[in-house]
This record gives structure tokens, C-alpha cells and sequence, in this order.
């Protein structure tokens, strides 16, 4: 299809492209006014026990103290967890990331931490939800090695290693509008080719099966 047909396609359905047009509009005064929101930030150490020697299962080697800390991570971040931390008043977003200090050319596991990060429409409920992640991470630290009867001296604990944070997040308004009315424009115009294309399509089927008015005057011979 060349650009004359395409010119004159959008022109014979230059309705669809009002109605597009309107509703990119609305499209557009909703996305240039996004929501607030917050972001908050922290990391904590998941730390060994002080003696190197004692008989803790859990710590007795360094990479099996990321290994726990990822584990107890993900059960928060699973279903289940959620629905708790949901139960517990954290309604935004919230991401756990273990991390850990080692390289590719040392692979130790130095430092065993876990980001946590959440997003909140405003800054005090942002640190609220943070502050109920890092609860709920210990709380399951603790129910785990509970589990395995872990003394209280021989335990693995969290220690700040960064003070919580929170930040609104940034947004351009100028940019989702030109997004919007950019994506708004190619659909509608999409759309009007596809609709002129089925209607004559349609239209020459139809004038196909129509009889021809010649018919009935060589059956009448």
C-alpha cells in the first residue's frame, strides 16, 4: 500500500481517527499527571556467629549464610509471604535482593546482605513497609533456626549496613505525553487502515454473490 492509498484510507474513516484521537487525549491528561510515589531502600548484613568453631548448621560455612538468607528472602517473597506481609500493612511493591561481597576472581561470601526496597505513595509509609519487611525477615530468620534448635549464642543475625532511605521517585510528564499521544496516534491510524480494508474487502464479496441484472433476462429466453 503506497502513501496516496494510505492518505486516502484514513480519509474515508476519518472517524475512527476522531474517536482515536479523543480517547489519546484522555490517555494523555491521565499519564501526564502520574501518581506520587516513594521508594524506600535499605541493606542489612546477615551475619555468622562470633566464634567460627561452634557447631551451628546453618553458619557453618560462609556461603551457606548468603545461601539461608536467600532462602529466607524468597519465602517472603512467595505467595504466602506476601499475603502475610499484605496482612502485616505493606501495600506497595517490595523486591528482597540478597547480595554478597565476592567477586568472580573471590567468590567468597564475605559479607552476606539483603536489599530490600519498597514503594509507597508517600515517604512515611514507605519507611513504615520497610521497617515491617526487615521485622518480618528476622521474625522468619528466627522461626527457622528455631526449627533447628539453634542456641541463642550460636545464632545468625542481621546488622544495618545502610540506614533506611526513602526518595520520591522521579517522573517526566513530557515524556509519557509524547509516549501516549506517539502510541495513541500509530493505533489509531492502524486501526482505520485495517477497518477501510475489511469494509471494501467485505464490500466487493458482496457485490460478487450479488446477481447479476442481466440473469433473469437470458433465463427468460
Amino acid at each position: 500500500m503506497f502513501l496516496p492509498d494510505v492518505i486516502r484510507a484514513v480519509t474515508r474513516r476519518w472517524w475512527v481517527l476522531a474517536c482515536g484521537f479523543l480517547i489519546t487525549l484522555g490517555a494523555g491528561y491521565w499519564a501526564a499527571q502520574p501518581p506520587v510515589a516513594y521508594r524506600a531502600v535499605e541493606v542489612f548484613a546477615v551475619r555468622p556467629p562470633q566464634t567460627p568453631d561452634i557447631p551451628n548448621q546453618l553458619a557453618s560455612l560462609r556461603p551457606s549464610v548468603a545461601t539461608f538468607s536467600a532462602g529466607v528472602a524468597q519465602r517472603l517473597s512467595s505467595s504466602s509471604g506476601e499475603d502475610a506481609l499484605r496482612a502485616a500493612g505493606v501495600h506497595g511493591p517490595y523486591v528482597l535482593t540478597p547480595r554478597n561481597s565476592g567477586t568472580r576472581q573471590t567468590p567468597e561470601y564475605l559479607i552476606a546482605s539483603v536489599q530490600v526496597t519498597v514503594t509507597e505513595p508517600d515517604e512515611q509509609s514507605a519507611m513504615r513497609s520497610l521497617a515491617t519487611i526487615t521485622t518480618a525477615f528476622t521474625r522468619e530468620l528466627n522461626a527457622l533456626q528455631d526449627e533447628w534448635n539453634v542456641a541463642a549464642r550460636e545464632r545468625i543475625t542481621i546488622s544495618m549496613l545502610a540506614e533506611p532511605t526513602a526518595n520520591k521517585l522521579p517522573n517526566s510528564r513530557t515524556r509519557a505525553l509524547a509516549g501516549v499521544l506517539l502510541l495513541g496516534t500509530g493505533l489509531s491510524v492502524a486501526l482505520a487502515l485495517w477497518l477501510d480494508e475489511f469494509l471494501v474487502r467485505r464490500r466487493r464479496h458482496t457485490e460478487f454473490l450479488a446477481p447479476s441484472p442481466q440473469a433473469p433476462a437470458a433465463a427468460a429466453r
